[in-house]
């Protein structure tokens, strides 16, 4: 319970405080989607996110080659690329995640944060 609440307060604090973060690049080959590469931001609100073939074959059930598909909510784009990897070349999928910082700089409120 101790490591829950430790945990939970370091993902509270991660999102009030702008930071620049590095990334790691993963290389993938999942049978039917061949090979790519996705690059994860490590923040403490996306460390261990990993693509695997099962979300692959979930979405393949759903998306078909050349279908259009939206992502709302979209975060790291974890989702996303499972997705366009569904839909395929032909395919086109909308990944929309909702900015905090846009809105700030457009009000002139980002020197602020």
């Amino acid at each position: 319970m101790l490591n829950y609440i430790k945990e939970s307060l370091k993902r509270m604090a991660a999102r009030r405080k702008f930071r620049t973060y590095k990334h790691t690049i993963t290389d993938y080959n999942f049978p039917g989607a061949g090979a790519f590469r996705y690059a994860s931001w490590d923040t403490p609100l996306s460390m261990g996110k990993v693509i695997t073939s099962d979300h692959y074959q979930y979405y393949k059930q759903f998306i078909k080659e050349g279908d259009l598909a939206v992502d709302i909510g979209a975060n790291i784009g974890d989702t996303t690329v499972t997705m366009a990897l569904a839909a395929g070349r032909k395919g086109l999928v909308l990944g929309k995640v909702k900015c905090l910082f846009v809105g700030l700089e457009k009000r002139g409120l980002f020197k602020d944060v």
